[in-house]
């Protein structure tokens, strides 16, 4: 349990395995949201936003499937991403795959990608309660995951991400 009482729910878990294991997400956005139980607020994690995965073109007569899909429909599809879920006036722990963008020659090829947005102009007691969470999100759906700390778009610019992970 984080220093903040708030737990990761089972849900949440299984969204992220199957993300990483099964293919089925693009991206998966979680927020920290107050719910009311027994009436009391309580904060938990809640699946805020998600996204099937980009589609792979279909091989023309005689070719194999392909493994990747075009770096400028990807560039596209990312960039939505950005400018849906990462909002200057939310908090949200994000998790983009990457393993069907074509590496660039001489680079390795990617994952997933997590994201950790903050906003500086968000109130602090927001930001403090985010801080206090995350930290048991991460270890529970981003093991092993490149995390991307971030409160400015020029941060998860899509150059700005691939300088930051790829590596030759």
């Amino acid at each position: 349990m984080s220093l903040s009482g708030v737990q990761v729910p089972k849900e949440i878990k299984d969204l992220a395995d199957q993300q990483k294991q099964k293919k089925t997400h693009q991206y998966l956005v979680f927020e920290l949201k107050a719910l009311k139980v027994d009436g009391k607020e309580k904060n938990t994690w809640t699946l805020k936003s998600s996204c099937d995965r980009i589609p792979l073109p279909e091989p023309k007569e005689g070719q194999e499937r392909a493994r990747y899909v075009d770096r400028d429909v990807f560039k596209r599809h990312y960039a939505d991403f950005v400018e849906t879920e990462l909002k200057d006036d939310t908090i949200v722990f994000a998790m983009f795959d990457f393993e069907n963008l074509q590496p660039e020659e001489g680079k390795s090829a990617l994952n997933r990608i997590a994201f950790q947005w903050c906003p500086d102009n968000l109130q602090a007691k927001k930001k403090m309660c985010f801080a206090s969470s995350v930290e048991d999100l991460k270890k529970e759906v981003a093991e092993n995951t490149p995390v991307i700390c971030a409160n400015e778009k020029e941060e998860v610019a899509f150059d700005s991400v691939m300088k930051q992970v790829c590596k030759k």
